[in-house]
């Protein structure tokens, strides 16, 4: 029979759904005052223990404390015995659930602080583009020897083989005129030494 207070009865798709929302609170009186003296009797203990299993994490602790409890209360007709041997239960599924979320947590990719945007950095376009121009600045000050090779090389990323090739000169003239070409960059540019 389905209670009024619960609304209209759910068609099958919802009926996990209702289950796990009913389970939660005991439905006899006899089943309270066992689940509250459960509760009473290991609920401190058991969260000492699982903040010292987990690492410190008192939030998550007292999640898992609370789910342990909730997996005895579910299983209350099966625990017999006084507090002494129905805690080392608790600590084992405790454990286990510690286990399981440490588990799930490493399984999904890190999760980031939030920061405040404006310490987020950003890339300034103003920077970049004060770079290229620089750099078909001092690029023009190079003889069109060095220019050619290292346009080819470096912007149309061809190999120094190619390079030659292309150009009908030998690949140690264009590869003496990249390194000659690349230290007067970096010397108009200020990189790097000026013996480099």
């Amino acid at each position: 029979m389905h209670n009024a207070e619960k609304g209209p009865c759910p068609d099958s798709s919802d009926r996990s759904a209702e289950r796990r929302a009913v389970d939660v609170r005991p439905s006899t009186d006899d089943e309270y005052f066992r689940f509250r003296e459960l509760f009473d009797a290991h609920y401190d203990a058991l969260l000492k223990f699982v903040v010292r299993v987990n690492g410190g994490n008192r939030h998550a602790a007292e999640d898992i404390a609370q789910e342990t409890l909730l997996k005895a209360w579910r299983g209350l007709d099966g625990l017999r015995g006084d507090a002494q041997e129905i805690r080392p239960w608790l600590y084992t599924v405790a454990r286990r659930l510690v286990i399981d979320a440490d588990r799930s947590r490493r399984a999904r990719p890190q999760e980031v602080a939030d920061a405040p945007l404006e310490e987020i950095p950003t890339r300034d376009p103003t920077t970049s583009l004060v770079q290229t121009m620089a750099v078909h600045q001092a690029l023009a000050t190079l003889s069109m020897q060095h220019r050619t090779v290292i346009e080819y090389v470096y912007l149309r990323d061809y190999a120094t083989e190619t390079t030659a090739r292309i150009l009908g000169i030998p690949v140690g003239t264009v590869k003496s005129r990249l390194h000659y070409g690349l230290r007067m960059l970096r010397r108009t540019l200020g990189i790097g030494s000026a013996g480099s």
